[in-house]
């Protein structure tokens, strides 16, 4: 009896300590269990970019996860409020079509893909100030095979006040780049309506281009780009203007002009500054007149800081 009495404490103390070890492993366990199910849980969360996305300003103030009005299934995801964050979540080469509405955003589409407004009067970019967004234009490529359709394109700021305050200077700039699309857009109150400076293969189609301080300029090399059936009318300094900024060779080889109304400028209505001259062929386009004046005399408009 005294021997079964001496060994009593040490069962209890082996039976105490095999007990807490077992739970402690049953705890450890339970708990790999739950970080695997919670990981299991994200990695099934990790979904594709969706190819097709929906930007409407009436979405202004919806929590993430909000199944919006639409065919949209969930704020944050594939519906949203700006264009900036569409076209920041399509998927590339997909699309993103953008609600009738004014959307107050400078965008820079960061990959290729399909940016379509509701048409020209329903879905408006006004472009913001440098002290907003320093991107200093309302629409920039930042990629290659970018379609821009759709839109009215102007800026913030268009008033005595204001006019020297870092306004977004550009519509639409394209810069270094091999393919791109600006199509149906009406572009206007900016200081330049579309930008392109050293590209090739970019096609600017079918836009009304008007009352900016010019119209669109051509900058450096502008290679096998097309201009056709757009209205470029009434801007300010030049309609269309070649210009160089660099000591490289300058020129818009193989780039066509066709079926174009290039009429009503204040100053010229085709400029060509380049200091390497290479012809460049407007015969297929409306002036104005059957006899549109040719001047080799810059025409010297005011600096911009006095419009």
């Amino acid at each position: 009896m005294l021997a079964i009495s001496t060994a009593l404490p040490h069962v209890r103390s082996f039976v105490s300590t095999f007990f807490r070890i077992a739970t402690l492993a049953i705890l450890a366990l339970i708990s790999a269990l739950n970080v695997n199910a919670t990981a299991s849980a994200a990695r099934a969360l990790v979904l594709p970019p969706p190819s097709i996305v929906y930007v409407d300003d009436n979405f202004v103030g919806l929590p993430n996860g909000t199944n919006p009005p639409g065919p949209g299934t969930s704020i944050g995801t594939d519906s949203f409020a700006t264009i900036q964050a569409g076209v920041n979540a399509v998927a590339p080469g997909g699309t993103v079509l953008v609600a009738p509405g004014t959307y107050m955003e400078n965008v820079g589409i960061p990959a290729a893909m399909t940016v379509q407004g509701s048409g020209i009067g329903a879905s408006i970019v006004i472009g913001v100030r440098a002290s907003v967004n320093a991107q200093g234009s309302a629409f920039r490529f930042n990629a290659e095979d970018i379609r821009l359709d759709g839109f009215t394109i102007t800026r913030e700021g268009n008033n005595v006040t204001d006019w020297n305050d870092s306004l977004c200077s550009a519509g639409v700039a394209i810069q270094s780049r091999q393919s791109g699309t600006v199509s149906n857009c009406r572009i206007y109150g900016t200081r330049t309506g579309i930008d392109i400076n050293n590209c090739s293969n970019i096609s600017v189609y079918n836009n009304v281009i008007d009352d900016n301080r010019t119209g669109l300029i051509l900058r450096n090399q502008t290679t096998s780009c097309s201009l056709f059936e757009n209205s470029i009318q009434n801007n300010w300094t030049a309609n269309v203007l070649f210009l160089d900024v660099a000591p490289s060779p300058q020129g818009a080889a193989d780039s066509a002009f066709n079926s174009n109304t290039i009429a009503g400028n204040w100053y010229a209505d085709v400029q060509d500054r380049m200091t390497t001259l290479t012809p460049k062929d407007f015969s297929g386009n409306w002036l104005g007149t059957t006899t549109p004046v040719i001047s080799n005399v810059n025409s010297s408009e005011p600096g911009y800081a006095a419009l």
